[in-house]
């Protein structure tokens, strides 16, 4: 009897153990919360998946990840990274997938998938390895009003408030052929008929420092439309967290700019 006890605590405890160790291999345990938490915000792209062949209570795959990462003013990087996916998500979860990530400001080879950032899918990519599709595709797409209001917007008073100032380039623009008022959006009536543009920007946030390419859906002054042009500077301000997305363009300093210049 006693025997049979010590051999199934053994069988526990080694259980156990290689429970631990799975998920400290796959970033649950260990620095993962700290990085999560503290980390450098980025963005990534998934450049392939393999599955390990561990899982976790039957529903969550232990998977290795080949990221390229893009942070903030620095170079890409390629990094390999194992993060636990539940079953439900794993066809979603396929290369050409842009995810949100948290890097440790130490050891930029620690690299954690920020899932509350939300993802990119893969389908709406394009050929670029650095962006998920052109200005012109994205803004294709979203002729459609109900793809167009599906978008989920934020405050862009609120980011110019409190965001990070950058500065941005006119690299690419394209009309969606919407306007605040078509997509159903809450913003100041003489601002309704305002069209929504695709913009790609090269981003600066420091002088001198490498620009990271981001791209946004934005309102543009309709007297101001007309006068977009590639290399344009625009003073912007991003979310840290997600700096490649979410950007506001402050359209009131472009135009005080403009008539300066005039």
């Amino acid at each position: 009897m006693g025997l049979t006890l010590g051999i199934t605590a053994a069988s526990i405890a080694f259980g156990l153990l290689i429970m631990f160790v799975v998920l400290k291999q796959a970033g649950v345990m260990g620095p993962r919360k700290k990085v999560l938490a503290t980390g450098t915000p980025g963005q990534a792209l998934i450049m392939g998946v393999a599955p390990t062949g561990t899982v976790i209570n039957e529903i969550n795959y232990v998977v290795k990840f080949q990221l390229r990462v893009q942070l903030p003013g620095r170079d890409t990087y390629d990094v390999e990274t194992r993060e636990t996916v539940p079953i439900t998500s794993m066809g979603a979860i396929t290369p050409g997938t842009q995810v949100g990530v948290k890097v440790d400001p130490q050891d930029q080879t620690k690299v954690f998938i920020d899932w509350q950032q939300g993802i990119v899918p893969a389908g709406v990519g394009g050929s670029s390895p650095a962006m998920p599709a052109s200005a012109a595709d994205v803004a294709a797409a979203l002729h459609d009003p109900a793809t167009a209001a599906s978008v989920q917007r934020g405050s862009a008073a609120k980011l110019l408030a409190t965001g990070q100032r950058a500065t941005g380039v006119l690299k690419s623009f394209s009309d969606t052929g919407q306007t605040p008022r078509s997509t159903g959006s809450s913003i100041a009536p003489e601002l309704l008929d305002d069209p929504l543009y695709v913009l790609t920007l090269d981003l600066t946030f420091v002088p001198g420092a490498a620009p990271v390419e981001g791209m946004v859906i934005h309102r543009v002054p309709r007297a101001m439309a007309p006068n977009l042009r590639l290399g344009m500077s625009l003073p912007c301000a991003v979310d840290p967290g997600n700096p490649t997305r979410r950007i506001a363009v402050d359209w009131a300093a472009v135009a005080a700019g403009q008539s300066t210049a005039s």
